[in-house]
């Protein structure tokens, strides 16, 4: 009888395992709780340095906002004091530089953007692999809210737009500049 009770709890123990296993190939996120310790600390610490590489991201893009706006202003406070001093060809690059400048702070924001979103869908896919419930967790929240809101402004899209308005701007500043000095 020993022998017997020995063997289906052998079977009892085999069969969970199966069922572990199975859960894991075929559930779409798999629960941490299936995972050895040492990987659910390693995930743990994985997803706090990307959530300090998201938050340095866009600290990196805030200060890119910055510095555009202020050689923005400088370039042009020297071109309007120095604007006699220009000579022909060089007063028509020299009103465009400010353009091409923002144009590379806009790239840089769009390189930088694209890999914040990399970040937040590997952080979603974290949630869900420690068991989230849907709708909590910052990035898995973000999502429900951002297709369910009415607003629609987000802190990319405004980016974006400062970008837009201000390559504009120095455009417009730029036209300006250039039949001023051909007056």
């Amino acid at each position: 009888m020993l022998e017997n009770q020995i063997e289906s709890n052998a079977e009892i123990i085999r069969k969970g395992e199966s069922v572990k296993i199975e859960a894991l190939h075929s559930s779409q996120s798999p629960q941490i709780t299936l995972i050895p310790d040492a990987t659910k600390d390693y995930l743990k610490e994985e997803q706090k340095q990307r959530r300090q590489e998201i938050d340095h991201l866009m600290a990196k893009i805030e200060d890119d906002q910055r510095y555009g706006l202020i050689i923005t202003g400088a370039v042009w406070s020297w071109l309007a004091t120095n604007r006699d001093k220009l000579q022909s060809p060089f007063d028509i690059i020299a009103v465009f530089v400010p353009v091409v400048i923002m144009l590379f702070f806009a790239w840089r924001r769009k390189v930088l953007s694209f890999s914040i979103q990399k970040n937040a869908e590997y952080l979603k896919q974290l949630e869900g692999l420690f068991g989230v419930p849907e709708g909590f967790g910052w990035e898995r929240w973000l999502e429900g809210y951002s297709k369910t809101s009415k607003r629609k402004l987000t802190l990319g899209k405004a980016s974006k737009a400062f970008w837009y308005w201000l390559i504009m701007a120095n455009l417009i500043l730029a036209g300006l500049f250039t039949w001023l000095i051909r007056k």
